[in-house]
């Protein structure tokens, strides 16, 4: 392994386990030595990205190509930037590109996958992840990634199955722990969704999955969030589209009922509904402010932890 690739290798590895900034050092002294090497231009692109800088990431991104329009790598954080500017014809364009210069590569597909995703056409993911998992059957983070699908769709048995299989291949996938600690979680083992988050903030301090896991636990067992949990989780279960029909529903039907009551001379009765619904919607409103104060009262509980 020549010098250069020594170092790249070390930055995605400091970017894997969460140190970008450490990343973004090691591969600007790569540049500085050879500012010409496109692979390093696209793996700051990547770290870039990793830190929100989607402009800085582009410009990196967009400079790979230029030194070499050849490199599938490059596409792949391009129709990353993209993605995450919501560009999402371009996005798709540079996933397509990167297949067709690598067919063999798996990242088009896991790219395309989470394009699936935000578009909401989610029958269209699990086909993705499969054909990336075919590609590479060892990949733990694949395995995590259509556990993840199929929790989010409601197959809890492929999602058990796909998250011990990332496990399976490596103990340190933080994002199949977090899966299991959902479907735990769904069953009602709330002490081993628990864990599950702990481990996951073992692995990735800021994993973003983990620390809203451990906040849904925390709202599990707590009073005056646990109904608004489950509200949330139903809802979210049910995609934005069907959501907001229920929202829709929910109001008609209180609607109707105040105006049965009104009619059939129930004045208390109407008055009663109205205003539970209006302090139902003033709870889901105070609810989410709630909920992120307990993200951050239980992080600082893990962190204590020795063993963190």
């Amino acid at each position: 392994m020549s010098r250069g690739a020594h170092i790249l290798s070390l930055a995605a590895r400091q970017l894997t386990y969460g140190d970008a900034g450490a990343a973004l050092e090691t591969v600007r002294g790569l540049l500085t030595e050879d500012p010409s090497n496109a692979t390093a231009h696209a793996l700051l692109a990547q770290i870039l990205l990793s830190q929100r800088r989607l402009h800085a990431a582009d410009i990196e991104a967009r400079l790979a190509l230029q030194y070499d329009p050849m490199l599938p790598y490059a596409h792949v954080v391009l129709g990353r930037v993209a993605l995450s500017q919501r560009r999402f014809g371009a996005s798709e364009e540079s996933f397509l590109a990167a297949h067709a210069l690598a067919p063999d590569d798996a990242a088009p597909f896991l790219g395309r996958a989470t394009l699936r995703r935000l578009q909401q056409r989610r029958r269209e993911v699990a086909p993705l992840l499969e054909e990336a998992l075919r590609r590479e059957p060892n990949d733990a983070q694949i395995h995590a990634d259509l556990a993840e699908h199929y929790a989010d769709v409601g197959d809890t048995g492929r999602a058990y199955t796909s998250a011990r299989s990332a496990l399976a291949l490596t103990a340190e996938c933080a994002d199949a722990h977090v899966v299991l600690g959902r479907l735990e979680l769904g069953d009602g083992n709330v002490e081993a969704a628990r864990e599950g988050a702990c481990d996951a903030l073992r692995l990735e301090p800021n994993n973003a999955g983990a620390l809203r896991l451990l906040a849904e636990v925390k709202a599990r067992q707590s009073w005056a969030l646990g109904l608004w949990w489950r509200f949330s989780a139903a809802l979210d279960r049910l995609g934005p589209e069907r959501s907001i029909g229920v929202l829709v529903g929910l109001w008609f039907v209180i609607q109707l009922a105040t105006t049965y009551f009104k009619f059939n001379k129930a004045p208390t009765a109407a008055t009663v509904t109205s205003w539970s619904f209006l302090a139902f919607c003033a709870y889901t409103w105070v609810a989410p402010g709630l909920f992120h104060r307990s993200v951050q009262r239980e992080l600082g509980a893990v962190k204590s932890l020795k063993d963190f």
